[in-house]
Order: structure tokens, then sequence, then C-alpha cells
């Protein structure tokens, strides 16, 4: 399996200011660093980063839908060859197979 360098992929981010490979702390001034980067993350950056922190958070499984879907295949409410071809033309299409 291939690394994709994201450097080589994307170029270099923006704020990013060559150097001798350290980053800059946030709590110091560069003037008291010396030689270090200096990397600002702009505000759409953490705003993505929140939103992504916001979807990482959610669960995997709706396990309510899936609850509600066991008890009507269990009294036999539930079209399940209907839906079993739709999800299954679904899956071939996202080629998830």
């Amino acid at each position: 399996m291939s690394t994709i360098n994201p450097i080589a992929a994307f170029g270099v981010p923006q704020g990013v200011k060559p150097g001798n490979g350290k980053v800059a702390d946030a709590g110091k001034s560069t003037a008291a660093q010396g030689k270090g980067e200096l990397v600002e993350i702009s505000q759409t950056s953490s705003e993505l980063k929140s939103v992504k922190d916001a979807v990482d958070a959610l669960p995997d499984v709706r396990l309510d839908k899936v609850e509600e879907i066991r008890a009507k295949i269990k009294i036999n409410d539930y079209p399940i060859e209907n839906n079993l071809d739709a999800a299954l033309k679904e899956i071939w299409q996202a080629n998830l197979v």
C-alpha cells in the first residue's frame, strides 16, 4: 500500500513559512523563538475542524432505526425483499463490494 504525501498532493499549506522543521509554539513570540516556523490556522480551518469533531462524535450506527426495523421484521411488517434489493443496488453502485 502506498502512502500519499499531502505536501506533494496539495502543495504547501497557506501560512506555513519554510524554516528548520520546527513549529513555533503558539504561546511564545516568534522573536523569542529565533528560527522556528510559524503556522497560522485560518478561521475556516478551525470551523471545519469543529464540524469534523462533531461528526466524529456521532454514532456509526443509528440504534433507534435498527431496533425499529428489527421489531417490524419480527412481526412481519417490513418488506425485506424490496428493501434488500434497494440496499444491494446502492452498495453495488457505491463500489463497496
